[in-house]
């Protein structure tokens, strides 16, 4: 029985070197992960949330300036399509009427005079309709200019944003890490318990089979008288056999 109990403890002290041995691999990948994490939560993040929302606020403010230029410019474009085509209009109709010599409605001739006064009334709207295109021709040119100097704003002030949300994702990260860090510190503890707990279960086998030891030297020199008595024994039967 004293046998048995001494390779029972023998095989617990090689279960638990297999569970220090696995416990010990886990402690090694923590610190170095942990080291990692150092590394990484060492370089220093700056940001700012107020700073961010004024970028915000500043792109909303450049976007409905450049909505607001771009509607301006498709307008006035508009207006200065309307008058040319005025123009072209009233040039067309200015030649017709000078070509005319019967009034198609009262049938009578056309004077030279009479088609003075009209082509006159009709130079006027044509002078008009061209002084007006020119102002709106600089309108729209200083429109032009406008909506691109602003969308080269909105183009820095999107790479801002893009900058800060970089940093904003960085920001989060490095809490993740840093909490990461705090759980690797308390698993370390654990595990450096565990290993500690271990070692000294397999220092109080070993003692214990140790004082098995002299159990087994005295089934050992036991088992030998034995097998001595027993060949004795056999050689006095053979001796009885020959007389």
């Amino acid at each position: 029985k004293k046998i048995e109990e001494k390779q029972k403890f023998e095989k617990e002290v090689e279960k638990t070197k297999i569970l220090i041995t696995s416990k010990q691999e886990n402690l090694f990948l923590i610190i170095k992960d942990s080291d990692e994490i150092s590394k990484t939560i060492s370089e220093e993040t700056t940001y700012n949330e107020e700073e961010y929302k004024n970028i915000l606020n500043k792109l909303k403010e450049k976007k409905e300036l450049i909505d607001s230029l771009n509607s301006k410019y498709i307008t006035l474009i508009t207006q200065i399509n309307s008058l040319s085509e005025l123009i072209r209009e009233q040039q067309s109709k200015k030649q017709r009427f000078l070509d005319l010599k019967i009034c198609p409605t009262c049938l009578q001739t056309v004077s030279e005079n009479h088609k003075h006064i009209v082509s006159n009334d009709m130079d006027k709207i044509i002078s008009l309709s061209r002084a007006k295109i020119e102002i709106l021709e600089k309108e729209k040119n200083e429109a032009a200019f406008l909506l691109d100097k602003e969308k080269i704003n909105k183009e820095n002030v999107e790479e801002r944003k893009v900058s800060f949300e970089i940093l904003r994702s960085k920001l989060e990260y490095l809490k993740k890490s840093q909490k990461k860090l705090v759980e690797n510190e308390k698993l370390k503890e654990n595990l450096e318990k565990d290993i500690k707990f271990l070692s000294k279960h397999i220092e109080s086998l070993k003692e214990a089979i140790l004082k098995f030891s002299k159990f087994d030297t005295l089934y050992k020199l036991k088992e030998e008288e034995l097998k001595k008595a027993f060949i004795e024994e056999k050689k006095a039967e053979i001796l009885l056999a020959e007389l």
